[in-house]
């Protein structure tokens, strides 16, 4: 049953994978400017890349646009959507657990109603 599922914990968990991931965003987005200065940049894996290895580029490419060729930016690129997707899991959560509140909160004062009407 619906009622018995607990929400607040779930919301806890995906809260915490979130703030851990903008962590290391901020953290990556931070070494940026020193990367950037050393001339440190990532290099192709080989000189004939497979289908993979084009389509991770392209990937990695509309990072590249924003964020330069710096060793930092395939961490950026998986890091982003992730936090992306755990922020709106996290809101999702929060919602049903604001909602499974309410609902307590409702049935208690139902009982409590009933019970005053009894005596």
């Amino acid at each position: 049953m619906e009622e018995d599922k607990k929400y607040g914990g779930t919301a806890i968990f995906f809260g915490s994978l979130f703030i851990i991931c903008q962590g290391l965003i901020f953290y990556y987005i931070s070494f940026i400017k020193v990367l950037l200065e050393n001339d440190q940049t990532y290099r192709a894996i080989s000189a004939k890349p497979s289908v993979f290895e084009k389509l991770i580029y392209s990937y990695l490419s509309i990072y590249d646009n924003i964020f330069g060729k710096t060793p930092a930016t395939p961490a950026l690129a998986v890091a982003i959507p992730v936090s992306l997707i755990l922020f709106i899991t996290f809101l999702y959560y929060i919602v049903m657990y604001c909602k499974q509140k309410k609902r307590e909160n409702l049935r208690t004062r139902l009982t409590e109603a009933e019970n005053l009407f009894l005596e």
